[in-house]
């Protein structure tokens, strides 16, 4: 996969990656190097000129409040917003959160829940389909809420045979 400069620059700020791609060798197989974090994407699209919802990302309660009250809420009536549990796993809405903590995505609808998901977000092991044993939340991604007729989602792969 070819990258742009500020694709390697973003990836490498965000995730303490080298700017350089390294090959496998052959008999290696191939080695993912580009796990990205929503947040990281969304950063990405909008560097492109790609419509997304407003977002920010908080690594703590207090952050999260601030984010929900002040950026994705100006004036009132407050505005529904999403916080996502930002680990790299399928499944994060169905998951548990090792503390019993019931799913990774939760709506925010009123002064004070954003302090509390993410109270009980962060810091915790979060177990899905995907990833059993669980994957510790560091971060949590806020944004405005969309309201959709249909989802749909797009994957791409490219096959080098």
């Amino acid at each position: 996969m070819i990258l742009s400069t500020s694709c390697r620059r973003l990836i490498a700020k965000h995730q303490r990656l080298p700017k350089q791609a390294v090959a496998a060798h052959p008999s290696v197989g191939a080695i993912r190097n580009l796990n990205l974090h929503e947040y990281l994407s969304m950063d990405l699209m909008k560097q492109h000129q790609i419509s997304t919802p407003a977002g920010y990302v908080a690594s703590s309660p207090d952050e999260a409040e601030n984010i929900f009250l002040h950026k994705l809420n100006s004036s009132e009536p407050l505005k529904d917003a999403v916080i996502k549990a930002q680990v790299l796993s399928g499944g994060r809405g169905l998951g548990t959160f090792k503390n019993g903590f019931q799913g990774g995505v939760h709506m925010v609808t009123k002064p004070g829940q954003a302090y509390h998901f993410a109270e009980e977000m962060l810091g915790q092991e979060l177990v899905t389909k995907q990833a059993p044993n669980g994957i510790i939340c560091n971060k949590v991604f806020l944004m405005e809420r969309m309201y959709m007729r249909r989802e749909m989602y797009l994957s791409i792969l490219m096959d080098r045979a």
